[in-house]
């Protein structure tokens, strides 16, 4: 009986090169955001989230922080949480001291998630409404959001 050759087919190779790439996002590295602070129903002005999106930034020359705006990261370490890494760096004094001056972040309305950033992570999330600890290390504050 004759032994069996490997079949090598195209596909097979691009199988195989695929194992090797690191996907662009994952729930482990997370995915840079951009965000807008403030509440939705008062048009984005006072405390809270009023949005998330996909960051960008890289596309463009890095801008000096705004008032009201920030980056950082969103990491989702099991289906029912969501961990917002806020860089200070990112953001204006105005905006940390109405967004972190307590400890609790608040979020008074669920926030679903922009169409990019569901897109990025695969699926439509929100965060919910609640009260937060805000925990702050180096040079970033970390929140644990509730999400559905």
């Amino acid at each position: 009986m004759k032994p069996l050759i490997d079949h090598t087919s195209p596909l097979a190779n691009v199988r195989k090169a695929r194992q090797h790439q690191t996907p662009a996002w994952s729930f482990r590295t997370g995915v840079g955001i951009d965000i807008t602070f403030g509440m939705p129903k008062y048009d984005c002005k006072y405390h809270g989230i009023c949005r998330l999106d996909v960051d960008e930034s890289h596309f463009n020359s890095p801008l000096q922080p705004s008032c009201g705006r920030g980056k950082g990261w969103l990491f989702i370490p099991r289906p029912e949480y969501g961990l917002i890494c806020f860089d200070k760096k990112s953001m204006t004094k105005a905006t940390l001291e109405t967004n972190f001056q307590r400890e609790y972040f608040v979020l008074e309305e669920n926030l679903p998630f922009s169409e990019a950033l569901a897109i990025r992570i695969g699926k439509q999330l929100s965060l919910l409404a609640g009260e937060y600890r805000i925990l702050e290390k180096g040079s970033s504050y970390g929140v644990l959001f509730g999400i559905t």
